[in-house]
């Protein structure tokens, strides 16, 4: 399967050229890339509307729903849109798994084989950057609004990923660095539709250095000043997000049904 319209259009959407695979490019595409938001209610929405593989948000929807209404997808329709865009700008790559702490297999991610060095790429957490992994472990890499690092199991070939949230260090997934076929890739994805999130409606971006992140009805917004929290009326969510293109509407329907 190829989608060599859909990546042209993402590149003009967001004012890139189809350059040689190097890092630099490699860069770009992801900071462009993570501008799309983490997002579930497009598909507990989705979910309740149809069965099996016509649940599934795949990477031409994923990417005409964003400029449309501004909405992204969870971890398996990110990684999945990326893996292609990745691929026609001549990447050499393979999706992995990752384990979380509510079940095995629950997370997906990327590796990008350049110049002889892996690097890891998460659409679905919002890494901004690309993570090279042959010096990861104990390295501290900043983002706009927190820290990250990593801890490498090198028998096992496996990464623990945690963030530094104002000097709270919280364990977020353990990557297993083993290509996994598509087959197994939509087994797992659709494994997904019965994870206990489906019962939780949850988006996160980052804009302006912040990152957003909203849990029904619990909105935390944090940068490198500090963290805010406070509860939101579903109806007040244009308050907060008026000057920017949010899925507003999906996120009130979406809350609705669970």
């Amino acid at each position: 399967m190829s989608f060599p319209d859909l990546t042209e259009r993402f590149l003009a959407h967001f004012h890139l050229v189809k350059k040689n695979p190097t890092f630099s490019f490699l860069k770009k595409l992801t900071q462009s890339f993570c501008r799309i938001p983490y997002e579930n209610a497009t598909k507990i929405i989705k979910a309740r509307a149809f069965q099996e593989a016509e649940r599934f948000r795949l990477p031409n929807e994923v990417f005409q729903n964003f400029l449309d209404h501004g909405t992204g997808g969870t971890c398996f329709s990110l990684t999945y849109f990326f893996y292609f865009i990745l691929k026609e700008c001549g990447f050499q790559l393979y999706p992995l798994m990752a384990d979380r702490s509510y079940g095995k297999n629950t997370h997906c991610a990327l590796i990008v084989i350049l110049d002889g060095e892996r690097y890891l790429i998460d659409p679905g957490f919002l890494l901004e950057v690309p993570i090279p992994l042959k010096c990861a472990t104990g390295q501290i890499f900043p983002t706009s609004f927190n820290k990250i690092c990593f801890v490498s199991h090198p028998v096992r070939e496996e990464y623990d990923f945690y963030t530094w949230d104002h000097g709270i260090k919280k364990w977020r997934c353990r990557y297993k660095d083993h290509p996994v076929s598509w087959d197994l890739f939509m087994q797992y994805w659709s494994d997904s539709f019965n994870f206990s999130g489906m019962n939780s409606v949850v988006m996160t971006f980052v804009e302006g250095g912040k990152q957003y992140y909203l849990r029904n009805r619990h909105l935390r917004i944090m940068d490198k000043n500090g963290i805010r929290k406070m509860t939101v009326d579903p109806s007040q969510l244009s308050q907060f997000f008026a000057n920017q293109n949010r899925p507003i509407r999906f996120i009130q329907q979406a809350l609705s049904l669970v």
